[in-house]
């Protein structure tokens, strides 16, 4: 009898020190933070772990594709044939299979976010072929922009399929929504090919319909795409051009010596002379790996000017491409993206470019819009609006492409993480963000001063037109940077430097975020994620209460956010104090020791973080 109590014991002593030792392997977060089933079920199998790293089970499904595209410029018709081979990398057995058809958001009857000007027959669908076997219409459903496929053979765990697909679509008249054609001769593409949508570990098939508002979410590819046009005209696109000859003699010579010179350098302007017969004798070929997406751009009459950027053992161009009445401004657009890229590369966050090019095609309708090693922007060129514009998109390169993140759920691990590299880029080179400040500002009412401002868990699929931009762009540079400057710009820096190299191609969602920034710090956030992520509220402090040798601060919109107290006695003497955010780790008031009976003037000062409500942060004697 003693004998099986002393084993009870000791089973009761192992199973304490597993659970001991499995909980020290937590982030301190994970046990109490608020979790869906669905993320918690990628914790359960091992394909996310709770110290922020990829799981020891991490998988995900990669593609290669293999296009031809030729574009007929009199009636704007693009068709195409692919063959990809889709490496199901998942212990999971596929009985179907999905694609998403984005033109098809331009066919009558879709569901869209915005009106559009024209309407198209969308992607029109020929042959389809997967694993030798031809799907006929019977064994497809086009649901507005998804192709769902039942699969005759089911795709089996770790196993490769040969997929071919015949197609045409027909080009946007205008530019609009991403893409479409700026004048007769040229264009930028950007979502024109049927694409493989995400099957992870998080959802299975992420099955999310474009309606023109939400972006993308793609697998991880290789890239082999001609594109063919007549002669004279010149291409642009994500990855490497193959076939070199196909620039004319002149424009070789020139990129030739932009590499050599380190300088930027005019490729094409007003004054150029092409020998159209020369530009583009074959089709453009273009190889492309590691990346979520493909576009291009084609082009007769822009200007072109480019410049290097050396980091490490690589060289990587920086094009900048626009309509020829703006080549009066040579060299602004690729000068800004070449500084940025400096900037992140190097010295803030310290991520190297990973890339061996970078193009801004302008002539887009309004904004900008990016795509890997490309981006499509308005062609504005002045020292107020463009550098932002042109920060912006190029660090998309960065955020959704280089760490895959989901842009159609979790849109603010791209647009706001995206625009707070941005807004610190401008101010290091002094480009002037008054522009941007006030078309910003109008969406603070709907959204994060209204009933529109939401949790940032909250999936971006789910916001309004409305509250799109306030929640997506505005709120999370908020989060970012009272988190900054709670746990310092140095640790900081080194800390999403280091997320993003470990998570780099591997699609992180919010909570591997947290996890990372909790476990490489070795802080315990959890009421600040809890404050952030899962509940409502608004940057809004206030003074509640000066009494009694006592200086009570309430958190009245319940964000933790850093501010500055300045204290003025009655001789008119000011001090300031500084406090970070977890000034708030402890509930809503936070009351400060300090002889109140000398005291004129209290305020709280939040310069950092905006405060939505600034009627109460004054105490006057």
């Amino acid at each position: 009898m003693k004998t099986k109590t002393l084993m009870i014991s000791l089973t009761l002593v192992l199973i304490q020190l597993l659970n001991a030792s499995q909980a020290k392997a937590q982030a301190p977060s994970s046990s109490k933070i608020y979790m869906p089933l669905d993320i918690k079920r990628a914790y359960k199998n091992g394909t996310r772990s709770f110290d922020g790293l990829p799981g020891k089970n991490f998988w995900q499904n990669t593609c290669n594709y293999k296009i031809q595209a030729s574009i007929n410029l009199t009636n704007r018709e693009l068709t195409g044939r692919e063959y990809i081979d889709y490496i199901n990398n998942s212990p999971d057995t596929l009985k179907k299979m999905v694609f998403h058809t984005y033109q098809d958001a331009f066919r009558k009857g879709s569901l869209r976010s915005y009106d559009i000007r024209e309407e198209t027959e969308g992607l029109i669908l020929g042959l389809l072929i997967i694993n030798g076997d031809t799907i006929s219409n019977k064994n497809y459903k086009q649901s507005y922009t998804l192709l769902d496929i039942s699969l005759k053979k089911p795709i089996l765990p770790r196993s490769i399929s040969k997929i071919d697909i015949t197609w045409k679509i027909q080009i946007k008249g205008k530019p609009e929504f991403r893409e479409g054609f700026i004048d007769s001769t040229s264009a930028f593409i950007g979502l024109w090919y049927p694409k493989i949508c995400v099957y992870d570990d998080l959802f299975n098939w992420n099955e999310d319909i474009y309606n023109l508002k939400d972006e993308f979410n793609s697998p991880l590819s290789t890239y082999d795409v001609s594109v063919s046009l007549p002669k004279g005209f010149l291409v642009w696109a994500t990855g490497t051009l193959v076939n070199q000859e196909n620039y004319p003699l002149l424009i070789r010579d020139r990129l030739r010596n932009c590499y050599s010179s380190g300088q930027i350098e005019t490729i094409i302007d007003s004054t150029t002379i092409l020998d159209q017969g020369e530009a583009g004798k074959e089709p453009w070929k273009f190889h492309a790996d590691s990346v979520p997406d493909f576009a291009f751009a084609f082009a007769k009459n822009f200007a072109w000017d480019a410049g290097v950027f050396s980091i490490a053992n690589k060289k990587v161009l920086i094009s900048s491409v626009y309509p020829v009445k703006l080549s009066s401004h040579p060299n602004q657009i690729t000068k800004v993206v070449k500084n940025a890229m400096e900037i992140y590369s190097l010295k803030d966050p310290g991520v190297e470019y990973p890339y061996p090019y970078f193009t801004s095609f302008c002539g887009g309708g309004s904004g900008g819009m990016e795509y890997p090693m490309m981006s499509f922007d308005e062609p504005v060129i002045n020292a107020v609006y463009s550098p932002y514009l042109f920060i912006h998109e190029f660090l998309h390169s960065y955020q959704p492409f280089y760490l895959r993140t989901n842009e159609t759920k979790f849109a603010w691990m791209d647009e706001g993480i995206t625009d707070f590299y941005a807004f610190k880029i401008c101010k290091n080179f002094n480009y002037d963000l008054t522009a941007i400040n006030l078309s910003y500002e109008k969406y603070d009412e709907p959204g994060l001063k209204g009933i529109g401002n939401m949790p940032l868990l909250v999936t971006s699929s789910n916001y309004a037109i409305e509250n799109y931009t306030g929640m997506c762009y505005c709120k999370p540079p908020q989060m970012l940077t009272s988190l900054e400057d709670l746990i310092g710009p140095e640790l900081w820096k080194n800390c999403f430097a280091a997320f993003t190299n470990t998570w780099k191609y591997k699609s992180p969602m919010p909570f591997d975020f947290m996890f990372f920034i909790e476990s490489y710090t070795k802080k315990d956030l959890f009421w600040f994620w809890d404050a952030w992520f899962m509940h409502f509220g608004m940057p809004d402090l206030s003074v509640q209460r000066v009494a009694n040798n006592r200086i009570t601060l309430e958190n009245k919109g319940g964000l933790p956010i850093p501010f500055t107290l300045e204290i003025t006695d009655n001789n008119g003497k000011k001090e300031q104090i500084q406090y970070h955010a977890d000034c708030w780790s402890k509930g809503r008031l936070f009351e400060i020791k300090h002889p109140t009976d000398k005291l004129s003037k209290v305020e709280v000062k939040c310069d950092l973080v905006k405060d939505y409500n600034l009627a109460d942060n004054i105490w006057n004697k």
